[in-house]
């Protein structure tokens, strides 16, 4: 069975991270999508190299999108740029979409994949990513040392 998990991951934190750890041991194979745009002050690349590492046993993909975030799900436009992303970025059948956003239902339907909501109350991990470029100091217990090395040097 394949997985897709989709998201911004901007910056990864333990809410992804538990998203990841529950998503791979449902499935046989997963795939993890990052994507970025140009007025992001993190890069996506170097998002996806974090999973990369914290994951090394699932399918990292980093893929530049500027096109607006599909919330609506009638609106068809949004979806098909989204959904010819994935797939020209990995032209394979998932299964599953795992995720604890609600577009994560009209995701896996138009990916004819069943969907998986993941603790979309953030109870077992209560971060976002808003949270951490808000203030990564006082989220500290929320993000892996890889990317608090990255905060702490100042760069962000």
């Amino acid at each position: 069975m394949r997985g897709l998990i989709i998201g911004k991951f901007y910056p990864p934190h333990r809410g992804h991270e538990y998203l990841i750890r529950f998503a791979r041991a449902r499935v046989d194979e997963l795939h993890i999508m990052v994507f970025y745009r140009s007025d992001e002050t993190l890069d996506g690349n170097v998002r996806a190299q974090w999973l990369r590492e914290l994951f090394p046993n699932v399918m990292v993909h980093a893929q530049f999108a500027e096109h607006r975030d599909p919330y609506n799900p009638s609106d068809d436009e949004g979806w098909n740029a989204w959904i010819d992303e994935i797939r020209r970025t990995c032209p394979l059948r998932f299964d599953c979409v795992f995720s604890s956003e609600t577009y994560g239902e009209e995701l896996a339907r138009r990916l004819n994949a069943r969907h998986i909501m993941v603790d979309p109350q953030r109870v077992a991990v209560p971060i976002s990513g808003t949270r951490v470029r808000e203030n990564p100091r006082a989220c500290w217990e929320f993000i892996s040392p890889r990317v608090r090395a990255y905060y702490a040097s100042g760069r962000a």
